[in-house]
């Protein structure tokens, strides 16, 4: 089940998956990946440059849902849940959020799908901290990233080019 998970470096709580680690394994299902974005979630996490705590699948209310704030339960947690924008990867330190977008391959609209995360998840959960992104992803495709680096947003690749 979705939880709600309060964090010092935000005013309002997370609501996604807290990744857990297990006798130092990574233990954690992702729910909308493909193997292929699994297995690049999990190299990430483990051996990228990132140190924190980490979710996954932070849920980012939609606009399409607002009239659905005052409908009665079981209804409005459902529609949340089904129009919700979903951030792949949190990796929460001290004074930085990272939202990091996982993709088998580089695509130019992920670097889109991330400036709508970032600024939903500003506006939504009203950062204390630093709001960066990353493009994590198995293939690597060297125009996006300079488009992406102009961004303001950081990739890593599992493929070396």
């Amino acid at each position: 089940m979705v939880e709600e998970i309060r964090i010092p470096q935000c005013s309002r709580p997370l609501i996604g998956y807290r990744v857990r680690f297990i006798e130092g394994k990574l233990r954690i299902r992702f729910f909308h990946f493909t193997d292929e974005e699994a297995e690049v979630a999990r190299l990430f996490i483990q051996h990228g440059p990132l140190d924190g705590e980490w979710f996954c699948d932070v849920r980012l209310p939609s606009r399409k849902a607002r009239w659905v704030v005052e409908a009665e339960e079981p209804w409005r947690t459902m529609w949340m849940h089904l129009t919700s924008k979903r951030i792949d990867l949190l990796c929460v330190q001290k004074d930085t959020i990272n939202i990091i977008e996982v993709k088998r391959y580089m695509l130019s609209s992920g670097v889109g799908q991330l400036e709508t995360y970032r600024d939903m998840f500003i506006e939504y959960y009203k950062p204390l901290v630093d709001v960066t992104c990353w493009y994590v992803t198995y293939y690597p495709d060297p125009d996006v990233e300079l488009v992406a680096r102009k961004r303001g947003i950081r990739t890593w690749s599992f493929i070396k080019v």
